[in-house]
């Protein structure tokens, strides 16, 4: 898992750019620390979906599609069950903006 150490090193190189910035802009503490604990943790996940590591049987480009298929199939099937389950458990969404809310959509 090289990932881990690649965003620590991600990590360092951006705290020492913003200690440099900070002197020039005035910066909230707060925000700059939960922007780059979350820069650290999108470059890490980033990095493991892309590289693969959970589909090492897949070698040829049939094998690939089919693969692709079964992922966006259980990714549909979660969005479809999703939608229709929220609204039993939380109440149906009354606006339009509750509704972009369900998907994912702030307002």
């Amino acid at each position: 898992m090289h990932f881990f150490s690649e965003g620590a090193i991600l990590l360092f190189s951006s705290l020492i750019v913003t200690f440099v910035c900070s002197r020039f802009i005035n910066l909230d503490t707060k925000t700059v620390l939960f922007l780059h604990i979350g820069l650290f943790v999108i470059y890490i996940l980033g990095r493991y979906i892309t590289s693969g590591i959970e589909f090492t049987n897949i070698a040829t480009k049939q094998e690939y599609k089919k693969e692709l298929k079964v992922v966006v199939m259980k990714s549909a099937g979660f969005t479809a069950i999703f939608i229709l389950v929220y609204p039993i458990i939380s109440g149906a969404p009354a606006s339009i903006s509750e509704w972009l809310g369900v998907l994912g959509f702030s307002t």
